[in-house]
């Protein structure tokens, strides 16, 4: 079970119970991996950022945009489907993150934009939070065979392994507004491709 319904309030749907959901594939994701990764992921005690990360990267993977349509903004994916047609299969399957891949995640950057209208207009908000997460791939199968986790130094000697994503989250707060978390910006690079 999750930590409680107050916590919820405003998380997107498909980041929620199974029962709350309706695409078959996001409801997977989220028996897969469930109340830990609320646990682990519940980065601001309102979200689980891992989870979104999890199912949002598989799902881009695959090129399942349906599965996308109440997860990301319509302007972003038309941006990662025009991005993903340049891709090859390899690259493709590069992009869907394991959660236990995943070292790091922090938030970049948490912002809010006000939007003053004369009144007798209501004064519009939204809040967004920049999520970065740190991936080395193939460290879940490195512990699940009892190797003790990369440090530092494998990092930085397996820099082709690292993959940094950055996720971008908004919601519209104004007053009166029932909205859910979506994701309007997402990137996933290799830093190995710079010096």
């Amino acid at each position: 079970m999750y930590h409680g319904e107050a916590e919820l309030r405003g998380v997107n749907p498909r980041f929620q119970a199974p029962f709350l959901t309706s695409t078959d594939e996001v409801e997977n994701c989220i028996i897969q991996h469930g109340a830990h990764q609320t646990a682990r992921a519940s980065v601001f005690g309102f979200f689980p950022v891992i989870l979104a990360l999890v199912c949002v990267s598989q799902l881009i993977s695959r090129g399942e945009f349906e599965g996308l349509k109440d997860l990301l903004s319509p302007e972003c994916i038309s941006e990662v489907s025009k991005n993903l047609s340049n891709y090859s299969l390899q690259d493709r399957h590069m992009l869907a993150v394991a959660e236990d891949d995943i070292y790091f995640a922090f938030p970049y950057q948490i912002g809010m934009i006000i939007e003053d209208d004369p009144p007798p207009k209501l004064q519009r908000r939204w809040v967004e939070v920049t999520m970065c997460y740190h991936v080395f791939l193939g460290m879940g199968e490195t512990i699940r065979r009892g190797e003790p986790p990369p440090t530092p130094g494998d990092l930085q000697r397996n820099r082709e392994k690292l993959i940094i994503c950055n996720y971008r989250f908004i919601r519209n707060y104004t007053k009166g507004v029932n909205d859910d978390w979506t994701i309007n910006k997402l990137n996933h690079f290799r830093p190995s491709g710079f010096s």
